[in-house]
């Protein structure tokens, strides 16, 4: 069996059973252990499963841990390529944008128009590379420790940080959206972040695809009451919609 095969078989088994035993793998396949370690190697490079002794188990069913990026980038492509268009027509000339950790912020960039002229502030690395780019864009790149697998910058004072700019719009990127806990994320690197940079801008905007929904990461960002639109895709539920317009939330549909 070649190794892509191994690798789907294994995959939909987990999507099925969410955890299995690397020995129960081993027999079902009858490869060396050498090659089962290279194939969940490279399933675990690719954000697909955790590997804990003697076990492995689906990436995206504990919401406790934090997917990899690269993960988070493979999936649901389209719904992020059509928030991220709204995004940039919300976008004016000369305006002071702060772009957040999140693979459907790195569709913004992909998209930047080149007829306006922006400054944009950042702490993730991927995006301050794809800014550079474009030469008719300013970056600006928030200094402090690099999170090595995630390849965002936290800053060790981000109030000093964040207090150096003038925000217009901030897009800000989460794990989980709930009605009644709010927005939910991983890292308190970044979400010490996240919540400066939405205490001085001047508008915030939240954008989450609805598989984020009634889903709740590991840390409490903040209430959905501090964001003033959300953009999301339509497949949202209308009930949830109306609840989050109740909120004093614009909802723009993507």
């Amino acid at each position: 069996m070649k190794k892509n095969d191994r690798i789907d078989k294994i995959y939909k088994k987990l999507q099925v059973e969410k955890s299995l035993k690397t020995n129960d793998v081993l027999k079902e396949l009858n490869i060396s252990i050498a090659t089962l370690r290279r194939d969940l190697n490279n399933m675990e490079k690719r954000g697909l499963i955790y590997k804990s002794y003697g076990y492995i188990r689906l990436v995206e069913e504990d919401m406790r841990f934090e997917p990899s990026y690269i993960y988070r980038l493979s999936i649901n492509k389209d719904l992020k390529r059509r928030i991220a268009k709204k995004v940039i027509e919300l976008l004016k000339n000369r305006d002071s944008i702060f772009l957040d950790v999140g693979s459907t912020t790195l569709n913004v960039v992909d998209m930047l128009p080149l007829n306006i002229e922006l400054n944009i502030i950042t702490n993730w690395i991927p995006i301050a590379t794809k800014i550079s780019e474009h030469k008719k864009h300013q970056c600006f790149l928030i200094g402090g420790e690099v999170r090595k697998d995630e390849l965002s910058v936290g800053p060790i004072d981000i109030k000093r940080e964040a207090s150096l700019y003038n925000i217009n719009k901030a897009f800000i990127c989460v794990s989980g959206v709930s009605l009644e806990k709010g927005i939910s994320d991983y890292s308190d690197i970044e979400i010490k972040t996240k919540q400066e940079v939405i205490r001085i801008a001047e508008e915030n905007i939240l954008l989450a695809d609805s598989t984020k929904f009634n889903k709740t990461g590991f840390l409490n960002v903040c209430r959905l009451e501090e964001f003033d639109k959300i953009i999301v895709d339509d497949n949202l539920d209308k009930e949830v919609i109306s609840k989050l317009e109740k909120k004093g939330i614009e909802v723009i549909l993507a």
